[in-house]
């Protein structure tokens, strides 16, 4: 069975993940960066968002989502960890808190004065698992309404963050979300 590819979809990603690539460029101007990251990195929640399908109970799903987001990316963190362990043994003396306690810490909070997030790139997959989580949740507790009415909720909080630069959304990685 082959499945059609979505045109504008690709499209769309191959627009956003050059302009993901082009606004960590060294030497962007602000006003061009700012304008870049308030909303490529939503455009590729809402694309996310738009191809997510739960076909399987609600279990299935999170175990998929699981397999397919948190596991490449635990992965993915252990392999930087690595690199940024033996970088810090370098320049430092060995302590349990700075070299264990903190790093492991930095998968979940992405806060550098409570945590090391070692491999910064990783929060895109963190806080995707967790908005499937809250999708799926919302789609079987309360069914589409919810959704559209959580939608919303977020979107008003977000802009209340934005507008009053609400500091200390650090758990979970959702203040790099935040952080545009």
């Amino acid at each position: 069975m082959s499945q059609s590819r979505i045109d504008w979809i690709d499209y769309s990603k191959a627009i956003l993940i050059m302009l993901v690539v082009f606004a960590h460029c060294p030497r962007v101007p602000y006003t061009l960066d700012a304008l870049i990251v308030g909303f490529h990195m939503p455009a590729f929640f809402i694309i996310s968002g738009y191809l997510h399908k739960c076909q399987s109970s609600g279990y299935n799903c999170i175990k998929k989502n699981y397999k397919r987001l948190i596991v490449p990316a635990f992965l993915f963190s252990c392999l930087c960890y690595v690199y940024w362990l033996l970088k810090f043994l370098l320049n430092n003396n060995f302590s349990v808190k700075e070299c264990i306690i903190k790093p492991l810490m930095g998968f979940f909070i992405y806060d550098r004065t409570v945590a090391t997030p070692v491999c910064g790139v990783i929060w895109f997959l963190v806080v995707l698992f967790l908005c499937f989580l809250l999708l799926d949740c919302t789609m079987y507790f309360i069914r589409r309404k919810g959704v559209i009415i959580l939608a919303l909720l977020f979107m008003v909080i977000t802009t209340f963050f934005a507008i009053f630069r609400v500091q200390g959304l650090s758990i979970w990685v959702l203040s790099t979300a935040y952080n545009y």
